[in-house]
């Protein structure tokens, strides 16, 4: 273990900033190791944190103080940071503690994507023989998602492992038993079928019969539509059951919180522009001078 005592031991980070610069710290050595093997960008996704660690473990015992000291610097991160990382490489589990993270490690090369994404929600739609259903899914709105409010191909696939995991925990603190008498709702094909039907028909032109209303009484019966009321609270729970998986219901305090990120991200973002150009600066031009 290399000493982290001096001025950058990290004694003072919190564990979100020693994250921050354990990834920045893996992200350069990962480059290295690539270059090395002469590993391609495009093919380093397939790279597992076994064989990074296992290289790493050998070039550790070619590394001198100096050596931490001038990568530490270079990357940004505290020599406290390094220490984490052999102690990762010697750890027969490091490389399962390095897989949450691994894949904003190996396709950090991606950079952001050019199609912004608004959130990612992990759905796992468990059916009973019954013709109850419940949707358990893991919601996670950009806003945080990351500092900057982006989602990177790197964090979206951390965040899948994440939303696995959560999914996995409602079944292991709710059994299924528990889920179809208290969280189901009844959803079975026949009630689906209508559903369908409807939309269909509608999308065909006809229209919802409403007894209020004159003109929807007198179309032809080709053109109306009516439920039989039997029928309508089961449809509606198919109808829930959608809205759940395609529009999750949030809390009023954690919509508060998305919309105060946001405005602190769109701020944050006008600040990293670069000043509009004016006529003191002369006629802008493309291209190289």
């Amino acid at each position: 273990m290399f000493d982290s005592t001096e001025e950058m031991g990290g004694e003072d980070l919190s564990p979100e900033q020693q994250t921050e610069q354990l990834l920045q710290l893996v992200g350069r050595l990962f480059h290295t190791h690539c270059e090395e093997r002469e590993i391609p960008l495009d093919q380093a996704g397939q790279v597992n944190p076994i064989n990074f660690l296992e290289w790493l473990k050998e070039h550790i015992k070619l590394w001198n103080v100096e050596d931490v000291q001038e990568l530490c610097e270079e990357v940004g991160c505290a020599t406290a940071v390094f220490d984490r990382l052999v102690s990762l490489s010697e750890d027969p589990t490091g490389p399962n503690q390095l897989a949450g993270v691994w894949p904003q490690v190996t396709l950090a090369f991606r950079g952001s994507p050019q199609n912004e994404l608004a959130s990612i929600h992990s759905v796992v739609l468990l059916k009973w023989r019954d013709g109850r259903v419940v949707p358990l899914s893991s919601f996670v709105p950009a806003e945080l998602s990351s500092v900057n409010g982006e989602l990177s191909d790197g964090n979206v696939c951390t965040l899948i492992q994440v939303g696995a995991r959560n999914i996995m925990e409602m079944v292991v603190n709710f059994s299924l038993d528990d889920l179809h008498d208290h969280k189901s709702s009844y959803a079975d094909d026949q009630a689906y079928e209508m559903l369908m039907g409807l939309v269909i028909k509608m999308l065909q032109g006809a229209i919802i019969i409403d007894p209020t209303d004159e003109d929807s009484i007198k179309l032809p019966p080709e053109k109306r539509l009516r439920l039989r009321d039997d029928l309508k609270p089961r449809v509606q729970d198919v109808m829930r059951v959608f809205q759940s998986m395609f529009r999750p219901p949030i809390a009023p305090e954690v919509q508060k919180q998305i919309n105060a990120m946001r405005e602190q991200q769109v701020a944050a973002k006008q600040q990293a522009k670069p000043p509009a150009p004016t006529e003191q600066d002369g006629p802008v031009r493309g291209g190289w001078e």
